[in-house]
């Protein structure tokens, strides 16, 4: 689209004006993500309505006010409809999150929506140039009403049982196994953890089992974890 606009060979001069037109702080792509997709609750715009703000937009443009009508028109038509599948991808997915798990009640929070994120990384294998970067801003203490207390599935209890940091990785491992979750390993697969632990109940040597604990997890399902320090960081920088 962007070649067509430019005539099939724009100088590097017009592709500038062209890119600031579509990408810029002002740009139209930039200024649809901003009303539609960034904000808490993401809006599925019509048809109509994407495109009228489309062309609003960029008969303010440094390039796009003076093309024909025809090419903006084929313009507004290219960027809504890679907005409105933005939206609709990202409704699906709150949908898949917020519908719950099916693993017969096995899962709980965590460990949930890490199974959730392993089915998308079997989706994702079907490209092997896929990459997945899964952020988790959680205490990672996983429970649920459905999970008894004295088992390794309740997180903090089975720490706080574990005489040693081996039997707290080992009830990772387990929580692994039944959960039957493994990530595909067609895909390149990164985990960031924001928050884990804290809280009055943490001391140095619950905080050592809580680690290990969720190493042990992270191993037999395929991954490796590593900490970062705000969400905002996660999952940013070149190796995603």
């Amino acid at each position: 689209m962007i070649n067509k606009v430019g005539g099939g060979k724009p100088t590097e001069a017009r592709m500038r004006d062209i890119y600031k037109d579509f990408f810029g702080g002002t740009g139209v792509y930039r200024e649809l993500l901003g009303k539609y997709i960034q904000d808490e609750t993401v809006i599925a715009p019509s048809t109509s309505e994407c495109e009228k703000s489309a062309e609003e937009n960029l008969k303010q443009g440094l390039f796009m006010d003076n093309v024909t009508p025809s090419i903006r028109t084929q313009a507004t038509k290219e960027v809504c409809a890679i907005i409105q599948k933005l939206s609709s991808g990202l409704k699906k997915a709150d949908a898949t999150f917020l519908s719950g798990p099916k693993c017969k009640g096995a899962c709980s929070d965590v460990v949930g929506g890490v199974k959730v994120a392993a089915a998308v990384a079997r989706d994702l294998s079907k490209d092997k140039n896929a990459k997945l970067c899964i952020a988790i801003a959680s205490d990672m203490l996983n429970n649920s009403p459905q999970i008894t207390k004295t088992g390794a599935w309740h997180t903090l209890n089975a720490i706080k049982n574990s005489p040693t940091l081996l039997d707290a990785e080992k009830s990772g491992q387990t929580v692994a196994s039944q959960s039957g979750i493994l990530f595909s390993s067609k895909v390149k697969i990164r985990v960031e953890v924001i928050g884990q632990g804290g809280g009055p109940d943490f001391n140095p040597e619950l905080t050592s089992k809580l680690d290990a604990y969720w190493s042990g997890f992270w191993k037999a399902v395929g991954l490796q974890n590593r900490q970062q320090s705000s969400l905002d960081q996660a999952c940013s920088g070149g190796n995603n």
